[in-house]
């Protein structure tokens, strides 16, 4: 596999007097190109925070690579342009005042994507890619669908010619039959233009349908991640378990209750002592209390093992246990 076209390394955000708040910490990834890597966990774990600094809209630490180039918190426009954001609701990031060939044709102008007498020829190509009627450019988002709205996020997100195409939450608010089309073109976007994406959601149904690779987040840290098949085959990490057993299932019981996870996550600011799960772990020893588990594949810390070699890599002091019972 080729080198990847977006690598964090030791990514951490924080906020407050002191970095009293962790809302992102030691976050590594990496995303090849054509590539789908899903970002899954509950809610306030950090994964749009992490979205918000990879586009570098927020002050962290560690390192963000794009083609191997290193960015920095002052990014060219050029660097800028490499990372592009669908954001979860279309109709609030789009201006409704404008019709849809004015937002794109702006964005192009700005950014001087295309000579004054090729911009209007582009835009029609944009909403061709994205599968939208050309008559679709004369009318405001008001007028439009929810899934038509989120087409033309996606026009204007492809306008900038990005290599990694980050999406939170695409779909959330969109009816089913919406989100099975939005996702079949994030799927062939990503395999036409060789996109690097990230998708960022609650629906583990979206990422088994779409991802290649799962990242699993918990309090601002990757806990597991592995290939898709992989993870939701075995998963290796008691939080893992946990949200695939809360997904509801047409075959078995349906009168069976769905186990939710026990208890609230923990408040970033006070985060437990040793792995951040315990409190919440039926499995929890005194030293998960004690000692935070590093990832690891197969026992060995995750220094040098890329993603390319297919690893399933956990970060859970009882994950050998895991595999044997």
């Amino acid at each position: 596999m080729d080198e990847p076209l977006l690598t964090v390394s030791d990514l951490s955000v924080t906020y407050g007097p002191r970095d009293a708040v962790r809302a992102v910490t030691e976050v590594s990834l990496e995303v090849h190109a054509g590539e789908t890597v899903g970002l899954v966990g509950e809610s306030g774990c950090g994964k749009s925070t992490l979205a918000r600094a990879l586009l570098g809209l927020e002050r962290s630490s560690g390192e963000i690579r794009l083609r191997g180039e290193v960015l920095t918190s002052r990014r060219t426009q050029e660097q800028a342009r490499g990372m592009a954001i669908v954001f979860q609701d279309p109709y609030a990031s789009l201006n409704p005042r404008m019709s849809v060939r004015a937002v794109l044709s702006e964005l192009l102008r700005v950014h001087r994507l295309r000579p004054r007498d090729q911009i209007d020829a582009r835009v029609r190509e944009l909403v061709n890619v994205v599968g939208l009627p050309q008559r679709t450019l004369e009318v405001r988002p008001a007028a439009l669908s929810g899934g038509q709205r989120q087409r033309v996020a996606i026009a204007r997100a492809l306008a900038l010619e990005p290599a990694v195409l980050i999406a939170d939450e695409p779909t959330t608010a969109l009816d089913v039959s919406v989100q099975a089309v939005i996702l079949e073109l994030f799927a062939k976007l990503s395999a036409e233009l060789g996109l690097a994406t990230v998708l960022i959601t609650h629906n583990l149904g979206v990422v088994a349908a779409v991802c290649d690779r799962v990242a699993v987040m918990y309090l601002g840290r990757i806990i597991e991640q592995a290939p898709t098949e992989q993870l939701f085959g075995g998963p290796l990490h008691p939080y893992t378990r946990r949200l695939l057993e809360a997904v509801p299932r047409l075959e078995g019981d349906r009168h069976a209750r769905l186990e939710a996870l026990p208890g609230d996550p923990p408040d970033p600011s006070m985060i437990p002592s040793g792995c951040a799960f315990h409190p919440r772990c039926a499995l929890a020893t005194a030293n998960c209390a004690r000692e935070r588990p590093l990832l690891t594949v197969d026992g060995l810390p995750l220094v040098g093992v890329s993603s390319e070699a297919g690893a399933h890599s956990v970060a859970c002091h009882l994950a050998g246990y895991q595999e044997r019972t």
